[in-house]
This record gives structure tokens, sequence and C-alpha cells, in this order.
């Protein structure tokens, strides 16, 4: 896989994970378990052969260790739901430059697809209204 940390970002960002604040059910939409197919689908792609997606939404990977020594097992853990206030379709996004660069510093867009140079992504989902 030769995609920049934007461009896995961008690609994200437009997945609908919506949650349901008045659902029981772990994760609350069955939705928000596209954006864990599509990571296990890419940490399978570099190798990572026990990538797998739980029936809850959770997304599990282990990282051989690269030393000889023992060493502590390291986390990492994200949410990958979208705030429940907003909705997660028809998103698109919106040039918020200062987000971005904070995310990805300056340099890190480039003029690949139709992100321009000088206006970045907004690092926020938002909802296209009409």
């Amino acid at each position: 896989m030769t995609d920049t940390v934007t461009d896995r970002f961008l690609r994200y960002v437009v997945i609908d994970t919506q949650s349901d604040p008045i659902s029981s059910t772990q994760p609350s939409t069955e939705k928000q378990k596209n954006l864990g197919r599509i990571l296990v689908e890419e940490l399978l792609a570099i190798g990572l052969g026990d990538a797998h997606l739980d029936e809850h939404g959770y997304v599990y990977a282990t990282i051989p260790s690269n030393v000889d020594k023992p060493v502590p097992v390291i986390c990492f853990c994200s949410h990958m739901d979208t705030a429940p206030d907003f909705t997660g379709t028809n998103v698109s996004l919106r040039s918020c430059g200062i987000i971005a660069a904070a995310i990805f510093g300056s340099r890190a867009i480039r003029s690949k697809s139709s992100v321009s140079t000088t206006t970045l992504p907004c690092a926020i989902k938002s909802a296209t209204t009409s």
C-alpha cells in the first residue's frame, strides 16, 4: 500500500459511523463496523495476519516484536464512531486549514486529488446541509 496518512484519513472520514444514543447494542449501530472492516482489510494487506473484527466492532491485530528481549505489549485504542448529534451521511470535507495543519502538518496535504495545496481539508466530519 502506498497511501499516505492523509489519503487514508480522507478515505475514513467519509464513512458513515454515526452512533445511536438509545441503542442497547455494541456498537450502537451496525454501520459502525464498516470502518472496522476496512481497517481489518488494510491491516491484513500490510501483513498482520491475525487482524480481525469482533462482534462488538473492535479491531484487533498484533505487530510482532522486532527485538530479541522481552518487551511490554502496547495497545493502541481509538473510537471509530461519530457523535450522534450529526449525521454521518453525505459527509463532505470542508476547507479548515488550522485543524488539518495541526493534525497533518502543513506539508502533508498534496494536490493529488481534489484537495488543493492552498486549502487543507477539515479534520472534522461535517454533514452537508441543504
